[in-house]
């Protein structure tokens, strides 16, 4: 990134991020005693917000922010994934957030890949 560019931070990329996590958060939550009953309609209510989250947010800035993310802020959001999402099910909880940190690192390796490639047209 050039000095006189304007990073686009990452808000919209959290809003996305949040209502996704909550979502798993909820349904780890509904899905811990194994069944669905009638009980676990209030916490899918709560959803709502998150779906329209998602359904909402500008498309188009969420990728240009996703795109701009530097190294702090893929600190930042893989900070944000572990402070958010709380599963009941602690071992299947870890291994998604494996999952997650394993998914930031080859985020950051495919930003290493396009600079290093941008490199070569120069």
């Amino acid at each position: 990134m050039s000095e006189n560019s304007v990073k686009l931070g990452i808000d919209k990329v959290k809003v996305l991020l949040g209502a996704v996590i909550e979502f798993g958060n909820v349904t780890g939550e509904v899905m811990e005693d194994g069944k669905f009953t009638v009980g676990d309609i209030t916490p899918i209510i709560t959803l709502w917000d998150d779906i329209k989250a998602i359904v909402e947010v500008d498309k188009k800035e969420m990728s240009a922010q996703f795109l701009d993310i530097d190294e702090v802020e893929r600190a930042e959001l893989g900070v944000f994934i572990k402070e958010k999402f709380d599963i009941p099910q602690d071992e299947i909880e870890q291994k998604i957030e494996q999952g997650l940190t394993i998914a930031l690192k080859l985020v950051e390796i495919g930003f290493e890949l396009k600079d290093f490639i941008i490199g070569f047209k120069k």
